[in-house]
């Protein structure tokens, strides 16, 4: 235990009952603030350390699609495939709305086999009918005229769906 001066002493004594001592707090001239991280460079690693082992680090599964040869799928083919053969051309047929009715509305294609102006029932007959003269694997490209409405492109959409043709495309409208 330090020893108090004296007159530090009496000069407390002098003081009344309701009077407290002036104390004189000694500050230093510069205050060094320090943050102390070490807790949270702890809790940085533990939480790496966590997502880290619980991570999986697999490629996700994904559909490829691919074709199997004839001997493997189970499919019975009459002839072989010419693999010199250049893929079928896609039949394009243009929509072109006349009115804003269901049935107004005209086709038109560059297919010699399919040719004039058609309605979607003469599109459903002749790629049906004529199944036989295009490719078994023929695509049908839809190309809309600019101010064409939607159910007149799907009502095409539908007579080549009818017809039993399932490789059938939209492009992009015409200029």
């Amino acid at each position: 235990m330090s020893a108090v001066p004296t007159s530090t002493i009496a000069a407390i004594r002098s003081l009344g009952p309701d009077q407290e001592p002036r104390r004189r707090r000694r500050t230093p001239s510069h205050a060094v603030l320090a943050l102390n991280i070490t807790a949270m460079i702890d809790v940085v690693f533990l939480l790496m350390t966590y997502f880290l082992l619980t991570a999986q680090f697999t490629r996700r599964e994904e559909s490829i699609p691919h074709a199997l040869p004839a001997h493997l799928s189970g499919r019975a083919t009459d002839r072989e495939p010419d693999p010199f053969s250049l893929p079928p051309t896609p039949v394009v047929i243009v929509v072109r709305s006349s009115g804003d009715g269901p049935a107004d509305f005209s086709l038109s294609t560059d297919s010699p086999l399919l040719s004039g102006t058609l309605t979607a029932e003469d599109l459903r007959r002749g790629a049906g009918d004529r199944r036989d003269d295009f490719a078994s694997d023929q695509r049908f490209i839809i190309r809309a005229a600019p101010d064409v409405r939607w159910e007149h492109a799907l009502a095409a959409f539908n007579a080549l769906r009818r017809a039993g043709w399932t490789s059938i495309q939209f492009a992009n409208p015409m200029p």
